[in-house]
C-alpha cells in the first residue's frame, strides 16, 4: 500500500472563513470519490493539507479541492498523481537455532513485485532513546540474496552475536521500485557458560610415612699407589642396625658375667 499528501491553496475566501476537502478516486470525472477533511476554518492566501494512505501501488488517482462557507462551495481544478508501483511483499520473520554466538534468521519473499529483489537482514540492539526501535536502529546487514523472485525463503546463519543479548531484526527486499522492511522482532542469546571451580577439601596435606634409604655409591675411582680402586659404599639398613644393637647386647652382657 502507497500514501500521499494533497495540498490546496485557498486562493479567496468570498469574505469570509471557509472549511476545506480533498475529494479523491481513480475516476477521472471525481463522479465517485472519497472525502478527506482539512483542518480548521482557512482565510484568503492559507495552504491546507491532508495524508491520504491505503493507496493501491501503480495506479492513477484524481483528487479535487472544495472550500466551503455560508455563500455556498467552490471547487478546484481535477489533479492527478500516480503512485509508485509494488516493491514486494515479505512475510513475518523467524528465528531458529539460537546460541551463545549464533542464530538462524529467516524470512519469506510472497510478492516480488514484478521483477527480481535483493533480499537480505538488518539486525541490531535497542539504543534505549526512548522511542520504540525501527530500521535505522538496526545498523548492520546482510544480502543473501541478490536476485529472488517470489515465492522464495531465504535465512542467514548469524555468527556475529555475544552471548545473553537482546537482538531485533528483520528482513529487507530491494528492487527499482525501493525498499521494504518486514516486521521487527526480537530474540535473544544464550548466556555464557560460567566456569565453577572446585576447592580442595580441608585439613592437612597427608604425607607417606619416611623410609631409611639406601644410597649405592658404585665405580668410584681412588689413586691408590698409582693403581685405580673401586669402592662401593652403603648407607646402613634396618638389618645391620638390629645386628649391632644385638652384637652390643652381648658384649655387655658377657663383660657383666666377667664382673661377677
Amino acid at each position: 500500500m502507497s500514501q500521499a499528501t494533497l495540498n490546496g491553496t485557498l486562493t479567496d475566501d468570498g469574505g469570509e472563513a471557509c472549511t476545506c476537502q480533498f475529494y479523491y478516486g481513480t475516476d477521472p470525472d471525481m463522479d465517485v470519490y472519497t472525502t478527506v477533511d482539512a483542518v480548521g476554518a482557512l482565510t484568503t492566501g492559507q495552504q491546507f493539507f491532508v495524508a491520504i494512505t491505503g493507496l493501491d501501488p501503480d495506479t492513477i488517482y484524481y483528487f479535487q479541492s472544495v472550500a466551503t462557507n455560508s455563500a455556498g462551495t467552490s471547487y478546484g481544478d481535477i489533479l492527478s498523481f500516480a503512485t509508485p508501483g509494488l516493491i514486494a511483499i515479505l512475510g513475518t520473520p523467524n528465528v531458529s537455532g539460537i546460541g551463545r554466538y549464533n542464530a538462524t534468521l529467516g524470512c519469506s519473499l510472497i510478492n516480488d513485485g514484478g521483477e527480481a529483489c535483493a533480499l537480505g537482514f538488518i539486525w541490531g540492539v535497542d539504543p534505549n532513546d526512548g522511542s520504540p526501535v525501527d530500521e535505522d536502529d538496526l545498523t548492520a546487514s546482510i544480502t543473501v540474496v541478490s536476485a529472488g523472485r517470489s515465492p522464495l525463503d531465504f535465512s542467514f546463519d548469524n555468527n556475529s552475536f555475544q552471548p545473553d543479548i537482546i537482538y531485533y531484526f528483520a528482513a529487507f527486499a530491494n528492487n527499482s521500485n525501493g525498499t521494504i522492511y518486514s516486521q521487527i522482532i526480537s530474540f535473544q542469546t544464550d548466556p555464557a557458560l560460567q566456569t565453577i571451580i572446585t576447592p580442595p577439601p580441608h585439613g592437612p596435606p597427608i604425607f607417606p610415612p619416611p623410609t631409611n634409604p639406601i644410597i649405592n655409591f658404585a665405580n668410584i675411582g681412588l689413586a691408590v699407589g698409582g693403581t685405580a680402586a673401586a669402592m662401593t659404599l652403603l648407607f646402613p639398613s634396618d638389618d645391620d642396625e638390629k645386628k649391632k644393637k644385638k652384637k652390643k647386647k652381648d658384649n655387655n652382657n658377657q663383660l657383666t658375667e666377667g664382673k661377677k
